[in-house]
């Protein structure tokens, strides 16, 4: 990390860009935020303009990933970049996908490959990159794994066994949202939370009938409201002053 932080320090604003680009790619960019956040802040203020397209069109596209407002007229009519392997792998792949619809740790893996490829490649970029998704990865099966065992508990497959066994597919939703290993609570819950919104939807769509149904749908809205209500209690019990508190 600390070899990153320096490369990072080190390098012009065009290497950054690119450096920040290699990060995001591989999935790492999460490591770095702080970093990234003050070289694009500058990068947005001052601006680079060497005249070619590549560098135009780079600093255009991560600004606007990252929030800024970058007017699409920033990029000029500088034709002259270079052609490589390594770009035209990367222009097929956006071509068949853009990035922003793909999966961020599958798109790591991808790129892990091409980026191993690059003439210029990092050694300990490329490393790091590595044992990071596989970190990662680990941390995933784990949630996979307890994920599963929640499922076969629940036994909703056999009480019901005309709902859609889905469980791996909403666990892959969750990590496409929150693919960060440190968010593994939430991503566990998530995971949870799509496969009983799935199992309700086809109680609806297959099982149930209208009276059913209606019967199931005021109950729900039931539990819902008394939730409601416990937490405007608390919320106006914790308002009140100390003195004020019923003990």
């Amino acid at each position: 990390m600390d070899e990153v932080r320096m490369m990072l320090d080190k390098m012009e604003d065009v290497g950054q860009l690119g450096l920040i680009d290699n990060l995001q790619r591989l999935g790492l960019a999460y490591h770095f935020k702080d970093e990234v956040t003050q070289i694009l802040n500058r990068v947005y203020n001052t601006s680079i303009d060497d005249g070619d397209l590549h560098t135009t069109s780079l600093q255009f596209r991560i600004l606007r990933q990252h929030g800024y407002n970058v007017p699409l007229e920033y990029v000029n009519e500088n034709k002259d970049s270079r052609q490589s392997h390594y770009l035209t792998s990367l222009v097929i792949h956006a071509l068949e996908l853009p990035s922003d619809l793909r999966m961020t740790r599958a798109e790591a893996r991808w790129f892990i490959d091409v980026y191993e490829k690059k003439n210029d490649m990092s050694v300990v970029l490329l490393e790091l990159a590595k044992l990071d998704f596989n970190l990662v990865q680990a941390k995933h099966l784990e949630d996979l794994k307890f994920a599963s065992t929640w499922w076969v508990d629940a036994g909703l497959g056999k009480k019901l066994p005309f709902i859609r066994d889905r469980l791996t597919e909403n666990f892959l939703w969750a990590v496409a949202m929150i693919p960060e290993p440190q968010f593994q609570h939430c991503r566990r819950v998530y995971t949870m939370l799509n496969s009983i919104i799935t199992t309700i939807d086809d109680v609806y769509d297959v099982y149930g009938t209208l009276e059913e149904l209606e019967l199931f749908t005021d109950a729900v809205e039931r539990v819902a409201e008394a939730r409601r209500r416990r937490s405007h209690d608390g919320a106006m019990e914790e308002a009140r002053s100390p003195h004020e508190r019923v003990t």
